[in-house]
């Protein structure tokens, strides 16, 4: 179990592949030879390891899957060497299949660990999303078993257990993505994750890579503390300004209390802002956002109507128009 949970969580920089300097095309005779070339500079229980595990055909394919199916010899050595020299560069670079695009990104995140930049981390995290959304299974075992055919190994028949290992793929990359965000502070962590989302859907337009829908989950849980808080905060100045009103107080009097509110409920959505968007992406409605804008919107009504504050209920529409714009329903 501790083998499949290593194989399900390898990188690119712990890929037996890597340590040996083996190619997808190499048999067991180069993997033995190179093994033995290693053991001499490296540590040898990690080199027997990594020998043990290409030369097995079962145990072989967590690594195979881990590693650049579809990239000849000479380019994956290229993008690898990019990896650690200039990692930002690998993002960009086109005709790389998707399995092997997803494993370069995972791994260079992961190694950049907290010397990643805040502004680049939106470009990375959407990159492996995207990666891991255009896998074809079929595909991906086509371009591992032609390589098997090369090398000498048999080839992978059960397609079935092939799809169950590029799913547990997905655990680990949301691992290593919420590992690198949480090197965030808070108000950093809502900013990326907010560009995260709004890049990925086209404002809402579009559906979100499957990844970025499990991070948006996770932040949401993670968020709904702040998010109940501070609708409390909401709900308390609302019942303020009834008060304030009812005792018929001057616009004067109205405005301070207003302008807190205004204030709050704009933090409140700063932290929403991509649970909004994601939710709007999915075709759904954020109940939340739908709440406290009724409930805001109840009482710039109650000002208007039953107290003749027309300055301040424009002002409070306003800021629900603005706010709330990605909220279909609110909209």
């Amino acid at each position: 179990q501790m083998g499949k949970y290593l194989e399900l969580t390898m990188d690119i920089f712990d890929n037996p592949f890597w340590i040996l300097g083996a190619t997808l095309r190499d048999n067991r005779r180069r993997i033995m030879d190179l093994a033995e070339e290693k053991s001499l500079l490296s540590e040898e229980e990690l080199i027997s390891s990594a020998s043990s595990t290409l030369g097995n055909p079962r145990r072989r394919l967590g690594a195979e899957i881990a590693w650049l199916p579809g990239l000849g010899p000479k380019r994956a050595h290229e993008l690898v060497a990019m990896l650690q020299s200039n990692p930002n560069e690998v993002p960009v670079q086109e005709g790389i299949p998707s399995l092997a695009k997803a494993n370069l990104l995972v791994g260079g995140l992961k190694s950049m660990d907290s010397n990643i930049k805040k502004g680049d981390l939106p470009e990375w995290i959407v990159g492996i999303a995207q990666a891991y959304d255009e896998i074809d299974a079929s595909e991906a075992l086509n371009l591992i078993n032609e390589e098997r055919e090369v090398s000498g190994f048999p080839k992978v028949t059960d397609e079935h257990a092939f799809e169950t290992e590029i799913d547990s793929r997905r655990q680990h990359f949301k691992s290593v993505i919420r590992n690198a965000l949480n090197q965030l502070d808070p108000n950093e962590l809502v900013e990326v994750i907010t560009d995260i989302v709004e890049d990925s859907t086209d404002m809402g337009d579009l559906a979100a890579p499957l990844l970025i829908d499990d991070l948006v989950d996770s932040y949401e849980v993670d968020a709904q503390g702040f998010l109940d808080k501070e609708e409390e905060s909401i709900d308390t100045l609302l019942d303020r300004i009834v008060t304030l009103a009812n005792d018929d107080a001057s616009e004067g009097s109205l405005s301070p209390v207003v302008d807190e509110l205004i204030k709050v409920v704009k933090n409140w959505d700063i932290v929403a802002q991509p649970i909004q968007v994601s939710t709007k992406s999915r075709g759904l409605g954020h109940d939340a956002s739908t709440r406290v804008a009724h409930k805001v919107r109840d009482v710039a009504i109650q000002l208007f109507n039953e107290h003749d504050q027309l300055g301040l209920s424009q002002k409070v529409t306003a800021m629900l128009q603005e706010v709330f714009a990605e909220v279909v329903d609110v909209a």
